[in-house]
């Protein structure tokens, strides 16, 4: 009977050391809603530049240690299944925009540009895991891109020399305008 009084006891104890724990644990299960980091876009912008768009979509805040500009919150880039540079989220946001649920920030990724080759770029946000999100599987995005003619553009075309082909060539003096598609 005494021996069965003590393992109740500790069981008490125990559990209450856990319910303590879960409760009052920062990043607990039940410390309160949770962010959820993504990358939201990227693009290619004027001159080549890649743009990157990174945001919050949880309900819960990112908290200061994900800014910690040596263990906080990592994003890497891969160009072709090859690492293509890697920055740390305090990096990018100094305003902490991102800290608060539905925030956003854009920023181009570092100088670099493309050429004309399409390749395909993956994106990680949070790559270390060092913020606990709602939602741990979405912080990738994976898109092809390269730099060239994405959208219509206007190019000037009129009087064209005779011994040029039937067509008009970069840096062709013309005086008319037409849209190419």
């Amino acid at each position: 009977m005494k021996q069965q009084k003590m393992v109740s006891s500790c069981l008490a104890v125990a559990s209450m050391l856990f319910f303590a724990a879960q409760v009052f644990m920062p990043g607990s299960a039940s410390a309160g809603p949770l962010p959820d980091l993504v990358v939201k876009n990227v693009q290619v912008v004027q001159g080549c530049r890649v743009k990157v768009t990174v945001a919050n979509i949880g309900r819960g805040p990112v908290p200061p240690a994900g800014y910690d500009m040596h263990h906080g919150v990592g994003i890497q880039a891969y160009k072709d299944g090859q690492p293509w540079g890697g920055i740390r989220l305090g990096g990018v946001d100094p305003g902490r925009n991102v800290a608060r649920p539905g925030g956003t920030v854009s920023f181009f990724w570092f100088n670099h540009t493309l050429n004309a080759d399409r390749h395909r770029f993956k994106f990680v946000i949070d790559i270390n895991n060092s913020v606990r999100e709602s939602n741990e599987g979405n912080n990738t995005l994976e898109r092809n891109l390269g730099c060239g003619l994405q959208h219509s553009a206007k190019i000037p075309v009129g009087e064209i020399p005779r011994k040029k082909p039937n067509f008009v060539l970069p840096n062709d003096k013309v005086k008319q305008g037409i849209q190419v598609r």
